[in-house]
């Protein structure tokens, strides 16, 4: 079995302090930050000249990697001062043409990391930290980083230092390519075999993608202790802080009448702090036409002549201008993520989906602590009603999610009221008196009911989640089954699913009553074997019955979703990884899909395509039947058997009518 060892570095690019000597940064104030045309930046700081594609760049730096190895290979045929000028101007090349090759994958960060500066008072340097722990936080909120590093390391007096700019790089290194590095073999960039190599998630210069945290460093701490050492401690937020930290601008704020991810980007772009930033529209690979914000404000509030307006901020309003982005997303469906140096503006349910499996973590194989716990208090599942005022009207509109059957989502005071309750999501310990809470929240200028209804279930899938909680910890890079060497933990983020499972025990015969000490062993049990031992210790038969029966029903929930996770190394204690979780309440709800979720598939839209006879209406009903059926299970309300009946009674069905709609 091949063996890891984790590794850990960080790449820091400090601006030294100018003092009173800023004349090269007042010169710059007039025309922003934008680097001159024809160059680009990378995080080195190193303007490089010209647009290359990446493989010229590539084929660029293998010539002087031959040209480099001719040399050292034929070192006897020059003289030593020959070979020392031919040496050092090669490697000037190849640091030149690296500097390039990395500029192409830090080209979305935005102009405050990676702009061209006026000056040079950029300093960069790569450490190995004592300890670095990354948490990765929910939607709307930075994800933070502290760093710990040896003061030898990076002896910088704190009253020295403008800003810091960081990138922590965390990875797995093969046994084989440690033992090479700590021998002192190195990479063509130069840096060891043993140190995990360098790259950002969908950059080519690492497949798998190592940079797991980019962002600004809010504090630099320097403390001097004679005992333990000299050390210096980093907090740091994502790029997220460049938005929450810049003030919106009076009358300023998004074009409503752009797609929404152009109108945030040209937002940025005004804006020193922010400009250069990269926004885009859904996730990778899925980005599809942006919605454009204006479609849902009333006409009395656009501007004239086919121009957009613009929901800038109002007399006595504080905002952010993180704040405005989110407010603006919200009311069209979507949040906006970070990822790595990009902006992306996705939907809630997008965000939660499983984009790949479900990680599976087993208690007793490869966690090392799991805990639950359910909040008994307060709200649990509440329904979610948001309200705008429509001046067309003179009255406010409403939208709520979720609601039960063929009940209304959206409607108008006066008009067409909410529906009366009809979900008990508070229920006491008797079952008696349940309640519907419902939480309110109001929007301001959106009058189409379709969007008003979209930000709904936005606001319910971002807060819904929150009744049943826990966090797990472990010491490995990647989760149950998935082949060694693999870091698919070290890529989770908050929302992604996971499979949490107690291991069935191995030994010790349970059902002679066999002392149990762990809650692997109980969970492990047989129902008539754990209704035993329930009895045993002093519960009525009837009680031990119940639970045991609960214990496998088909609905226990095992599949959860990531609220929150945190990447810790130390050089000591190596690398571990610590997540908080909560339960996707939409199992509950699966009684009452979304109409989008239950629309026919196209293959049916595509037959059926202009048909209103009894025959297409049919087929459609199928279809809609048919994922609802496949929603059932994976939300564990069907057994595999009953899904497997019910789809193959579907598809019998589903023959029928295709017969009749192709016949007619």
């Amino acid at each position: 079995m091949p063996t890891y060892r984790p590794s850990a570095r960080v790449r820091l690019a400090i601006r030294v302090d100018e003092g009173a000597d800023t004349g090269a940064l007042d010169g710059r104030l007039d025309q922003g930050s934008t680097a001159p045309s024809g160059s680009t930046e990378s995080l080195q700081g190193q303007q490089v000249e010209g647009a290359s594609s990446r493989e010229d760049i590539e084929r660029e730096l293998a010539n002087v990697q031959a040209s480099r190895e001719f040399v050292t290979q034929n070192r006897d045929q020059f003289s030593p001062q020959a070979f020392d000028f031919f040496l050092a101007d090669l490697d000037q090349q190849r640091d030149r043409l690296q500097d390039r090759l990395t500029a192409t994958a830090t080209a979305n960060a935005p102009d405050a990391t990676a702009g061209a500066g006026p000056d040079d008072r950029l300093v960069l340097g790569t450490i190995l930290p004592k300890s670095c722990t990354i948490e990765r936080n929910g939607l709307r909120t930075a994800d933070t980083a502290t760093v710990q590093l040896d003061y030898r390391d990076a002896p910088f007096d704190p009253r020295l230092i403008r800003s810091v700019a960081i990138e922590i790089i965390v990875g797995l290194v093969d046994a084989q390519s440690y033992e090479l590095g700590v021998a002192g073999e190195t990479r063509d960039d130069g840096t060891a075999l043993s140190l995990v190599p360098r790259g950002q998630a969908g950059a080519a210069s690492a497949p798998e993608g190592t940079t797991r945290f980019i962002g600004l460093v809010d504090e630099w701490s320097v403390t001097l202790d004679g005992q333990d050492g000299d050390t210096i401690d980093l907090s740091c937020r994502d790029l997220t802080a460049i938005l929450i930290d810049e003030p919106l601008p009076a009358s300023d704020g998004i074009n409503i009448g752009l797609p929404i991810d152009r109108g945030v980007r040209e937002l940025l772009n005004r804006l020193p702090s922010t400009r250069g930033t990269s926004v885009r529209f859904g996730i990778a690979g899925e980005e599809g036409d942006a919605p454009i914000p204006g479609s849902s404000v009333p006409r009395s509030r656009r501007s004239r002549r086919g121009r957009g307006g613009r929901r800038g901020r109002q007399g006595g309003q504080r905002l952010s201008v993180w704040d405005h982005i989110t407010e603006t997303c919200t009311q069209v469906g979507l949040v906006p993520v970070f990822e790595d140096n990009e902006l992306r503006l996705i939907r809630p349910r997008t965000f939660y989906e499983n984009r790949d499996v479900a990680r599976r973590m087993v208690y007793g194989r490869n966690l090392e602590n799991l805990g639950f716990s359910r909040k008994l208090g307060g709200t649990k599942v509440p329904t979610v009603e948001v309200r705008a005022y429509d001046p067309a009207l003179g009255r406010t509109r409403w939208a709520r999610y979720p609601v039960p059957g063929t009940a209304p989502r959206t409607g108008v005071f006066g008009q067409t009221d909410p529906p009366r309750p009809a979900r008990a999501n508070e229920v006491p310990p008797s079952g008696q008196n349940p309640d519907d809470r419902i939480r309110t929240f109001t929007l301001d200028g959106i009058t189409d009911p379709e969007t008003l209804a979209e930000a709904a279930e936005s606001i319910w899938q971002q807060i819904g989640r929150q009744e049943l909680e826990g966090k797990f910890r472990t010491s490995d890079a990647w989760s149950w089954e998935m082949p060694i060497g693999g870091v698919d933990l070290l890529r989770m983020r908050a929302g992604d699913a996971i499979e949490l499972l107690v291991a069935s025990p191995e030994t010790a015969d349970l059902a002679r009553g066999t002392t149990l000490a762990s809650a692997t062993e109980i969970r492990g049990l047989q129902r008539e074997a754990r209704a035993r031992y329930l009895e045993s210790i002093g519960w009525s038969r009837r009680v031990a019955e119940r639970f045991s029966e609960l214990q496998d029903a088909t609905a226990f929930q095992t599949i959860f979703r990531s609220q929150n996770m945190r990447i810790i190394w130390d050089v000591d204690d190596g690398l571990s990884i610590e997540a908080d979780f909560v339960n996707f309440l939409e199992i509950r709800e699966l009684g009452h899909e979304s109409p989008r979720a239950q629309a026919p598939s196209p293959e049916v839209e595509e037959l059926t395509s202009g048909r209103t006879d009894e025959a297409a209406q049919e087929l459609r009903r199928i279809s809609a039947t048919r994922s609802l059926v496949t929603a059932l299970r994976d939300g564990g309300l069907l057994t595999e058997e009953q899904y497997a009946r019910r789809m193959d009674e579907l598809t019998q069905l589903e023959r029928q009518r295709v017969g009749d709609v192709q016949a007619s």
